[in-house]
């Protein structure tokens, strides 16, 4: 027996009123499974999140070290361009595009593993076509949606770290 009602209330009521029938061992309802799901999915989401925040962190402290490293190498030079009159702005520039160009490149390698990824668990799941796992594909167009905020917010990470450290780090 399949229930035709969207209310999981009905369908909770409904399965109880059959265990009580002598002759039924086991009534299962889409509700238990749901429940299950919704508590893993939750954890999953929260996870994700926090493991993306500390990634994130983690990139612009590393551009950051990349830029600080950099700027150290080229101090004498740019003693020279303050002593002939460059302003701050026109010596952190340079650093922050390196920096951009840095969360850019760790956006693309970040696209291709998402795009690696999906790829392989879409040509997985069309082999249950006739299951409900088969609606668990995520959407091309929400994989681009993603990929671009990957794009943006990894150019936005090398700037960032780049610009505290041009800031901090330029004391010529």
């Amino acid at each position: 027996m399949v229930p035709t009602t969207d209310d999981s209330n009905l369908i909770r009521e409904l399965g109880e009123s059959f265990r009580g029938i002598e002759g039924v061992r086991e009534v299962a309802y889409a509700q238990d499974v749901f429940d299950v799901v919704s508590r893993v999915s939750q954890f999953i989401r929260v996870a994700t999140t926090v493991m993306s925040i500390v990634l994130l962190i983690v990139a612009i402290g590393l551009i950051w070290n990349t830029i600080r490293t950099a700027m150290f190498a080229r101090r004498r030079e740019i003693e020279v361009m303050k002593l002939v009159g460059a302003t701050n702005w026109f010596i952190r520039i340079p650093f922050m595009l390196e920096g951009l160009l840095q969360g850019l490149i760790g956006g693309v390698l970040s696209c291709a593993g998402l795009w690696g990824l999906n790829s392989a668990w879409s040509n997985a799941v069309t082999d249950f076509n006739d299951t409900e796992l088969a609606a668990l594909v995520v959407s091309d167009g929400y994989v681009r949606w993603v990929m671009i905020m990957l794009l943006v917010i990894g150019a936005a990470a090398g700037a960032i770290g780049s610009g505290i450290a041009a800031s901090r780090f330029l004391d010529v």
